[in-house]
């Protein structure tokens, strides 16, 4: 596999659905193997999932497993329709950043220092 011979020093990945305790919900096994290889290669790992990622049922059966150093990067209305998921990936160990909706580039809650 050419993951094999790359070291990448950053990931951003994307998802079908999130759960905190599964990790990343895939649409097929090759999917789902590249994640968690590409994850468990790279120092730094950043998943994207706006809010309609989380509090949804998986619609398959194919799982990531997440890095416990593995940043998320959320928007706002996350905090609205999925209260305390924030808190729950942070209390696992995750940085999460949560940023603005609307495109505004001021980060809206970061972790306390």
């Amino acid at each position: 596999m050419m993951l094999d011979i790359v070291q990448p020093t950053t990931s951003f990945i994307g998802c079908d659905s999130f759960d905190p305790d599964r990790g990343l919900n895939c649409p097929d096994f090759d999917q789902a193997t590249l994640k968690t290889r590409n994850m468990a290669r790279t120092p730094s790992n950043w998943v994207l999932a706006d809010h309609s990622k989380f509090g949804v049922p998986a619609s398959f059966a194919y799982w990531a497993v997440l890095a416990p150093t593995t940043g998320i990067i959320t928007d706002d209305l996350t905090l609205e329709t999925n209260p305390g998921v924030v808190e729950r990936l942070r209390g696992l160990g995750h940085e999460v950043i949560v940023a603005s909706h609307t495109g505004d580039t001021k980060t809206l809650d970061q972790p306390q220092s």
